[in-house]
């Protein structure tokens, strides 16, 4: 993942949590984002830019901090960090927009609670199927030069009938944790 792109998931993942370490940051990227390889110290040196910047926040320890993470630079998103964080997610086409940037968009909604989940994974829906119709089917080419143009458009529709299939697995997923997790109140 270059740095341009890791800024992302970087706000996303502080703004996850009221506060929290580089640490912790890196081990969530590279979990949920093994194929991104951005290096450790790319984002430790990433978050202490985007704290000059404003976009982050650095929160002095206490004395509740464990001895273990002493010495541990640790952070908050900001306000300005959470304007942009929104501005970006607001902006993305996401029926066009890198699997990673979803995962981010959909962390983000989850945070807000259920109504804002189901809202992204409609609207996305109601996008890839205007795309599908937009696009319509393929014609299947009569002349060799013709081949390449109906292999892009084949390979969105797969790409976007794929999308859907996730889409409702995402759907199925929030549901059932938003049900146990109202069973369990």
């Amino acid at each position: 993942m270059a740095a341009t792109n890791s800024k992302w998931a970087v706000l996303t993942y502080v703004g996850l949590h009221s506060v929290t370490h580089g640490y912790m940051v890196v081990s969530q990227i590279e979990d949920q984002f093994p194929s991104w390889g951005t290096s450790r110290s790319t984002i430790y040196q990433q978050m202490q830019r985007m704290a000059h910047d404003g976009l982050l926040e650095e929160v002095a320890e206490d004395d509740s901090v464990s001895a273990r993470s002493r010495g541990r630079r640790r952070y908050r998103l900001s306000a300005r960090g959470a304007e942009e964080l929104a501005r970006f997610l607001r902006g993305l086409d996401l029926t066009q927009a890198p699997r990673e940037y979803f995962v981010l968009a959909l962390l983000w909604a989850t945070r807000q609670g259920p109504e804002i989940t189901t809202r992204l994974l409609d609207d996305l829906e109601e996008r890839v199927l205007e795309r599908l119709d937009e696009i319509g089917p393929a014609p299947r080419p009569e002349r060799l030069h013709e081949l390449g143009g109906w292999g892009l458009v084949k390979d969105e529709r797969i790409a976007l009938n794929a999308r859907l299939t996730w889409i409702e697995k995402m759907r199925q997923a929030s549901e059932e944790l938003t049900r146990s997790a109202g069973a369990q109140r």
